[in-house]
């Protein structure tokens, strides 16, 4: 079957239509954010969800309400005809379909790599591979830390590795891996803040919205608006995260100290050269993450204990714009 034949059938128009739903719900979303100052991590990322929710289902619902649409009768009412465009011939005779299906599978690459396989490796736990484990004992620091931490306690375990790491696993053997170097490089109080918001991801982690949320995001994997969008929402989970913890430890510095010190710890040095593709890739992940944590720094620096809103209804009323356009949008 050929890219042409592909675009006529049922799975060619829902790729092409999923993409462009999420396009619109990005950009109705965006502006919603923007129009009403939403700067609240948890209200934009609730909201954001629509972008990854609403056009996996939409093509599908519209279709069983108007089993004609999509026909060229309909299409000459609608706010976006893709076939006016996506027949386009952009030079020596290559359409612009084409490079509509490059960028697809350009984009499912790029989950696979840097979302899918990460993930799998930390579910199997390769994460901590290389590193030595030894378990806290009572009396010493770790536990000391720990007693200023609400509710259950995690359960720790501590690296034998003089590179300053922390990092959590989630499920049903949930664990705080946290290194030598770490100990020495933070006080007290920073690392009592940075284990705070590792059991804020653990205990997130339980909820089956976000569960529910990444399945959707895997059956859009080769959405770019969608790579984009989710990559916001792992960005809002951060700074949720961060929000939490302060609000149990009540010490928004010591987290903020915490990660300006992992920040100058992990600076790229000046003598980094980029050789392969894979380099490449790599320095801009990395110079992404940098931005963030700087960002996360400075909102720290900056609480005001911001109330949520009404946010269900804006929530609402977003999502009825969203689903109101899209079904001119074939």
């Amino acid at each position: 079957m050929s890219l042409s034949d592909l675009l006529l059938t049922l799975p060619g128009r829902y790729l092409i239509q999923s993409v462009c739903h999420s396009l619109t719900a990005a950009i109705v979303v965006e502006s919603a954010l923007r129009a009403w100052g939403i700067d609240q991590p948890i209200v934009q990322q609730r909201l954001r969800t629509l972008v990854i929710l609403l056009p996996v289902l939409a093509f599908p619902a519209y279709q069983l309400i108007d089993p004609h649409r999509g026909t060229m009768s309909s299409r000459l009412d609608a706010l976006l005809n893709t076939d006016d465009w996506l027949y386009l011939d952009l030079c020596q005779g290559v359409p612009l379909y084409a490079l509509f299906f490059l960028l697809l599978a350009f984009t499912a690459v790029i989950f696979f790599v840097q979302e899918l396989i990460p993930i799998v490796r930390h579910l199997l736990g390769s994460a901590t591979a290389g590193y030595r484990r030894i378990s806290p004992v009572e009396g010493s620091v770790m536990s000391d830390v720990l007693q200023g931490i609400p509710g259950e306690k995690p359960h720790i375990a501590l690296l034998e590795a003089d590179e300053p790491l922390i990092f959590s696993t989630t499920g049903s053997g949930a664990t705080i891996y946290v290194s030598r170097g770490i100990q020495a490089l933070l006080t007290h109080d920073e690392l009592q803040a940075a284990i705070t918001h590792e059991l804020a991801h653990i205990r997130r982690s339980q909820s089956s919205a976000l569960v529910m949320l990444f399945l959707l995001r895997v059956l859009m994997f080769f959405n770019p608006i969608t790579l984009i969008e989710f990559r916001k929402i792992v960005h809002a989970e951060e700074d949720i995260c961060d929000d939490v913890a302060v609000s149990w430890t009540k010490k928004p510095e010591a987290l903020a100290v915490a990660l300006q010190r992992l920040l100058q710890e992990h600076e790229v040095p000046e003598s980094f050269h980029v050789e392969r593709l894979s380099d490449l890739l790599s320095a801009l992940e990395a110079h992404s993450h940098r931005l963030h944590i700087a960002e996360r720094i400075r909102r720290l620096r900056h609480v005001d204990n911001e109330r949520e809103g009404e946010w269900p209804l804006v929530w609402v009323i977003v999502a009825v714009v969203i689903l109101a356009i899209n079904y001119y949008v074939m």
